[in-house]
């Protein structure tokens, strides 16, 4: 059964297949399986920006990944503050809130407007 059958048998069509099976990525270009090569026009759903096996971001994982990969918010830790302080001093807030995915930012946002926003 190749990947493409096996993809339908096994992950939910949430969205509309093209039909490439990628092995690779290289900057703004990925591999198809027979090494075909195609501009990623989607960027990773944008979250790929800096575009695929970008050396400085590779360096920078595995130097962390020598550290630890994550931490609770139990702890605290130089990279966390280093990167609170940067946001701070680079926008309008006094303090950050990280959270772990787009559902915790969502009610985090919506607990502050209603905390601190007009018509309490």
């Amino acid at each position: 059964m190749g990947l493409m059958e096996q993809d339908s048998q096994y992950i939910m069509g949430t969205y509309g297949r093209i039909p490439l099976e990628v092995r690779s990525g290289d900057g703004i270009y990925l591999t198809d399986m027979a090494g075909n090569v195609y501009m990623d026009m989607f960027s990773g759903i944008a979250v790929n920006c800096f575009g695929h096996n970008n050396k400085k971001i590779l360096d920078e994982v595995m130097n962390q990944s020598q550290k630890y990969i994550h931490l609770s918010n139990y702890f605290t830790s130089q990279s966390a503050v280093a990167l609170a302080k940067l946001l701070v001093e680079n926008s309008f807030a006094d303090k950050v809130f990280f959270t772990n995915s787009g559902t915790e930012s969502n009610e985090a946002a919506i607990k502050i407007a209603r905390k601190y926003g007009r018509g309490k």
